[in-house]
């Protein structure tokens, strides 16, 4: 890791931004962060020094959102793209595991709003103190945590989120994540070590699993019902 911190220094003042409902697939509402064009533009350059590390950082559980610098120093990959590959990858675990495999989802509750600049200085370090006064700026303007709908929040969300593949890994099962969506599989004791692994990985990070979201499934046919369901969370994806 360098030392030093890198990308341009900030404007000084506070971003223009706006706040725009979205209603959610499942009932609710979620606040959109429309940003000003300078706004925009500083986000994505203060964060573009931080995109390669933080996908080096991602293993191959992780279908979205995924950032891909062909053609710029960095963008997202494609949506349609990355969905087709979550689901195919979650078709083929339910068709192909053993008897007595158990499945488990897991969601993080309000992800994007509980992920503070003060929890990425920790990960990232001196490197990102440039996106952390952004951020902060945000902040004093009314956002919690990341902003939701910008596209590098998409990139500084799996800097954290990535710490939560590890604890899975650490436990010896399976797993995929969408975004903070997490569908992971093997024999039920481990299953069960792991969702007390990611609970505690969570938790130091501060973020909270959603207790109606996150449970041991039943059979794969609950699991095919719900995770290869048309349900998407994606804060940021193409219609």
């Amino acid at each position: 890791m360098r030392s030093r911190s890198t990308g341009p220094p900030s404007r000084g003042d506070r971003p223009i931004l706006r706040s725009v409902p979205i209603a959610k697939p499942q009932g609710g509402t979620r606040w959109l962060t429309v940003l000003d064009p300078v706004g925009q533009a500083e986000y994505r350059a203060v964060v573009r020094p931080l995109a390669g590390r933080i996908e080096r950082s991602l293993g191959h559980e992780v279908r979205a959102i995924r950032a891909s610098s062909r053609g710029e120093p960095w963008k997202l990959a494609p949506w349609r793209q990355a969905r087709a590959s979550w689901r195919g990858s979650v078709r083929r675990a339910i068709r192909d595991v053993t008897s007595g495999t158990t499945f488990a989802v897991a969601d993080v509750r309000d992800c994007y709003a509980s992920i503070s600049p003060e929890t990425l200085a920790e990960l990232l370090g001196p490197e990102a103190a440039h996106a952390i006064a952004v951020l902060r700026r945000f902040r004093e303007c009314g956002v919690r945590g990341l902003p939701i709908g910008p596209e590098p929040s998409a990139i500084l969300a799996n800097a954290v989120l990535s710490r939560l593949d590890d604890a899975i890994r650490r436990s010896g099962v399976r797993h995929l994540r969408w975004v903070d969506d997490i569908a992971l599989w093997g024999p039920t004791a481990d299953v069960r070590a792991a969702m007390r692994s990611l609970r505690m990985a969570a938790a130091a990070l501060g973020l909270d699993l959603h207790r109606e979201k996150t449970r041991i499934l039943e059979d794969r046919s609950e699991a095919a019902a719900l995770l290869l369901s048309d349900r998407d969370s994606s804060i940021i994806a193409a219609p």
